[in-house]
């Protein structure tokens, strides 16, 4: 039998219910569609057209007809991808010429070796260094990755990242990028504005890339939610033993609650960033959320491209509109600085 006979039939939209939806085309290959053939032991290529993207036609969603059983969700973020890239490199002081020139040696060895997985997994983070730069010069540099990478050319690449920093790829870095994270003193104030006072608030998913281990939110309780979701990090989210959250505790003071007691912590807010694409229920997510503050502040990519392979949906803002209707609450604002970094920041309220 053919691994992909395992895949579970989704007919009918995750957030409205409908079958009528319109073809959107397949993710592209990432580190997750990589991993996840090699889980269910067939061809990237061949997963990829097997779980394809469609957009429901009356309330906007993108999601999979097609959809992974959740073992294989638990052994992809449990086995295979086990720490959260993005989550880790928030902070680290990854965007620097030692680590663009790292990757491009990565790549060097990876291409004369004939490892094609290893490559593939260099130049995607060597990518990242450089689009992570919001110098004015960064997008020719980019573009000429991209022709060395298309060619293999790993000489070509490595002399681009020598010559990168002397080209004033360093000097600025752009907001809310891979390593710099969504704890923005900008955003931070918005949220001020618009639902505050703050007094104490909450995240979940993913605890290092937002403002709990950020100096903006001194003064102000944390709270980080545990709650179970087979398709995203867990237990196994590690570095030199330490746990991602052991890693944010220690560096910011952070109370830890499970999901099931968030509506008894007084909470003014909630923060869910890049999550709710992860869920196979978010109504019943958000319903939640609401019930346990007035207000949630949900991260998501905009959708430009088809959605991750690792995501189960993708979102539009008159999706958002209607999900916030739906789970008891409105979208009341966007946040439109984040947009330039191919993120979309809503706010959602009570009633």
């Amino acid at each position: 039998m053919s691994p992909l006979a395992s895949l579970r039939s989704i007919p009918a939209c995750p957030a409205c219910g409908s079958t009528h939806a319109t073809p959107r085309g397949p993710a592209l290959r990432n580190l997750y569609s990589e991993q996840l053939a090699l889980l269910l032991g067939i061809e990237e290529s061949a997963l990829l057209d097997a779980v394809p993207n469609v957009e429901c036609r009356d309330c906007g969603v993108w999601w999979k007809p097609r959809w992974f059983q959740r073992a294989d969700l638990l052994r992809l973020f449990g086995e295979r991808v086990p720490d959260h890239p993005k989550g880790w490199d928030a902070g680290s002081g990854g965007f620097c010429a030692s680590a663009l020139g790292a990757q491009a040696t990565a790549y060097a060895e990876a291409i004369r070796r004939g490892d094609g997985l290893s490559a593939a997994r260099a130049g995607r983070s060597l990518r990242s260094i450089l689009l992570a730069s919001g110098a004015p010069g960064a997008p020719k540099l980019l573009a000429e990755a991209d022709v060395a990478l298309a060619l293999g050319d790993a000489p070509a690449l490595q002399a681009l990242a020598a010559g990168a920093e002397s080209r004033g790829l360093f000097a600025a870095e752009r907001p809310f990028s891979r390593f710099v994270g969504f704890g923005d003193v900008g955003l931070w104030a918005w949220l001020q504005q618009h639902c505050g006072p703050i007094r104490r608030f909450a995240e979940v998913g993913c605890p290092q890339w937002g403002f709990l281990p950020r100096p903006c939110a001194v003064g102000v309780e944390r709270v980080y939610l545990r709650r179970e979701e087979p398709n995203y990090w867990a237990e196994g989210c590690r570095r030199e033993g330490l746990h991602c959250l052991g890693a944010t505790c220690r560096s910011a003071p952070v109370a830890v609650h499970a999901w099931s007691a968030a509506s008894a912590l007084e909470l003014d807010l909630i923060g869910a960033y890049q999550y709710l694409d992860h869920l196979e229920d978010p109504r019943g997510f958000l319903v939640e959320a609401l019930q346990a503050a007035p207000s949630v502040l949900l991260i998501l990519d905009g959708i430009d491209q088809p959605t991750a392979i690792q995501h189960y949906t993708g979102w539009t803002e008159p999706a958002l509109v209607r999900l916030a209707g739906a789970a008891g609450g409105r979208l009341t604002h966007e946040y439109a600085p984040i947009v330039a970094s191919g993120n979309r920041a809503w706010l959602i309220r009570r009633g």
